[in-house]
């Protein structure tokens, strides 16, 4: 698998769709193919062929619909899907795109290493960005969704009312915390981590998810937002 590909005429964006209805995927296929940027290298509507559609496509981005056909009669197999897909290519960005929006299926797919959370009537512009955003340590959430989420920028928590979490964050979150409250960028941090505190084994794209948990725990969306109330809890000095 690539990295972190560049888009340009000769290395197009290569997207894998995987979703059970077949006009949904021909729309879809044939939306994304009029852009030069994006190559649709495969397709795939039943859930147990979706490992080895990876595999043989080896895409960039896979575009994960929850609610696919499957033995086991799960609405959510695309979670589970995802899961597998991380666990096994962890450089390849997996976005949901589905009409299931509700806030615990949403964060199940996020916690699963899901790159981002799209719904179905996401028009092209919307999707073409979500992927760019992806590929770029972005975690892009449809507006309706991010709404629904409780999380959307125009309804951050007020920091004058702010009250700890009943729960200390998790141990691993912290050095993170400290280095994030710093003002340091995502690569920053990673490069911290992996040569100051010896977590050589930490791939780049955990440091946004590590952000996310953040963020989760302190019920707050918005990179700045969290920063500021990082720094009102005392993280960010010397650890």
């Amino acid at each position: 698998m690539n990295l972190i590909p560049t888009p340009t005429m000769d290395t197009p964006i290569k997207v894998m769709i995987v979703d059970d209805h077949p006009m949904f995927r021909s729309g879809l296929r044939d939306a994304l193919g009029s852009e030069r940027k994006i190559k649709c290298v495969g397709e795939c509507g039943v859930a147990a062929e979706v490992m080895d559609s990876v595999r043989h496509y080896d895409p960039d981005v896979v575009l994960m619909d929850i609610a696919l056909a499957g033995k086991s009669g799960s609405r959510t197999i695309g979670i589970d899907l995802t899961r597998q897909i991380k666990a096994q290519w962890p450089e390849v960005e997996v976005i949901m795109l589905s009409a299931t929006d509700t806030p615990t299926v949403v964060k199940e797919s996020l916690k699963a290493g899901a790159s981002g959370y799209l719904s179905k009537d996401a028009d092209k512009a919307e999707i073409i960005g979500a992927i760019e955003q992806a590929l770029n340590d972005g975690m892009p959430i449809s507006p309706s969704i991010n709404k629904s989420l409780y999380l959307d920028q125009h309804r951050p928590i007020q920091f004058d009312s702010f009250v700890s979490p009943p729960n200390n964050p998790p141990k691993y979150l912290i050095p993170v915390m400290h280095l994030l409250a710093e003002g340091l960028t995502n690569d920053e941090i990673w490069q911290r981590l992996r040569k100051e505190r010896g977590e050589a084994y930490l791939e780049r794209k955990t440091v946004r998810n590590y952000i996310y948990n953040i963020s989760i725990w302190l019920g707050i969306n918005g990179r700045r937002e969290v920063i500021e109330q990082l720094r009102k809890m005392g993280y960010g000095k010397s650890f």
